[in-house]
């Protein structure tokens, strides 16, 4: 089980790395979604369902913490679209940026929850 723990904070990193490349691209781009954004929304939704589950089924307590960060971040986000109203069909930067710096926290915590095993 613990082996299983350090494959997902492991994976959390290159997760993070995505999505701080997905943010550069958008910003990039001025928010214009480009062929790199569904294919990261994909990755994003597989792994908040994977994120779910770890949350649900960890014992190790850094693991479950980094789990649920990610679903909060998943659940942020689309409450945030709820309430942001897009002029265009671009995404505003300030969900740009946001995503960009979670996606480096994200990374930074992972790699930390992997080296504590």
């Amino acid at each position: 089980m613990v082996r299983n723990m350090n494959k997902y904070a492991t994976a959390s990193a290159l997760v993070g790395v995505l999505q701080v490349v997905d943010a550069s691209n958008l910003a990039h781009n001025t928010g214009v979604a480009t062929s790199l954004t569904m294919p990261m929304a994909t990755v994003e939704s597989i792994w908040a369902i994977m994120s779910l589950v770890v949350a649900i089924r960890a014992r190790h307590r850094a693991t479950r913490y980094l789990a649920s960060g990610f679903i909060l971040y998943i659940f942020t986000g689309l409450v945030g679209s709820f309430f942001l109203e897009f002029p265009t069909n671009s995404i505003p930067m300030l969900a740009v940026y946001a995503g960009g710096v979670f996606g480096i926290l994200y990374a930074a915590a992972s790699i930390y929850v992997a080296s504590s095993f």
